[in-house]
């Protein structure tokens, strides 16, 4: 009788030598080094752009603010004022706005910049002081802000005989804005911005840079003077620079070192009369002055 049972046959598979294994995982590791920079960069350009978007909506919401009121939003009730309550306004008056236009829940986390290693979490309910030390100050409140607000230009002239309120407005009035320009107090008038598409209004801050910003400590104004610790530059976070709004409502990206020089040019953009006032510089031992820094240094009034 025929067997039926067939001969199984073993057929050996081929194996991959340790050379083989080798050439691929380098193969990998070298695909990994060449994409993974590409992700993180990548990763920063969109929350750069992220960044951007929410000074963008701020803008939106200074035009409208401006609009209405006639007058840029100021920065803080100062020490000593009818409420007796030293916290930052723009934010609020800003967000405001933006309720008033029509805009749903959520408008607070239009100033959490997704680059920032402090993120602010502000929720849109706490009042935002300039730090734990000031007047009024609880610990349920906020002092970390990832955007800050031109107040006063290149100098804090409300310690100089004189002179006006160079920025945005530092000190504000409590009321409805009732004082003049030429006051050092009350909200700036639109009309009184001499350049708007070319006066700095807010940025991203310094406070990343822990050599020179102090988280915490003045987090929601910016100005160009370099005086660390307590410096208040606006940021270098995205590729050495920052996202600017500026005074007409319109945002772009600027390198952090071009909007701090000490040269005529890049400090006019901090003052509404669109003039550099050197002789305010409180860095300005670096800076060469010449026969138009008389024109620079005069009150536009």
């Amino acid at each position: 009788m025929r067997n039926r049972n067939t001969r199984r046959i073993a057929v050996s598979s081929p194996a991959f030598t340790l050379i083989e294994i080798l050439v691929v995982v380098a193969i990998i590791a070298l695909l990994i080094s060449i994409l993974l920079p590409s992700l993180a960069a990548a990763r920063r350009t969109s929350r750069t752009v992220a960044c951007r978007a929410n000074v963008h909506q701020m803008g939106l919401a200074l035009t409208m603010y401006t609009n209405q009121y006639g007058y840029y939003p100021g920065h803080h009730l100062p020490p000593g004022s009818e409420t007796a309550k030293e916290f930052i306004v723009w934010p609020t008056r800003l967000m405001r706005a933006m309720k008033a236009s029509g805009g749903t829940s959520g408008q607070h986390k239009v100033f959490w910049c997704p680059d920032s290693k402090y993120k602010t979490r502000w929720d849109g309910r706490q009042r935002i002081y300039a730090s734990a030390t000031a007047s009024g100050y609880r610990e349920t409140d906020c002092v970390n802000f990832d955007y800050g607000y031109n107040d006063w230009g290149v100098s804090e002239t409300h310690s100089v005989p004189g002179a006006p309120n160079l920025g945005l407005g530092g000190h504000i009035v409590v009321k409805p804005p009732e004082k003049t320009w030429e006051g050092k107090d009350g909200e700036v008038r639109v009309d009184k911005v001499k350049r708007p598409a070319e006066m700095i209004c807010i940025a991203d801050n310094d406070a990343d840079d822990y050599l020179t910003g102090t988280p915490g400590q003045w987090d929601t104004a910016i100005d160009p003077v370099d005086d660390p610790p307590n410096r208040e530059w606006p940021g270098a976070r995205h590729d050495k620079g920052c996202n600017v709004l500026w005074a007409d409502g319109h945002a772009d990206f600027q390198l952090q070192a071009k909007l701090v020089e000490k040269t005529h040019l890049a400090r006019r953009r901090w003052n509404n009369d669109y003039r550099a006032h050197c002789d305010l510089w409180g860095d300005g031992a670096g800076h060469k002055k010449d026969s138009s820094c008389a024109r620079e240094n005069k009150y536009s009034r």
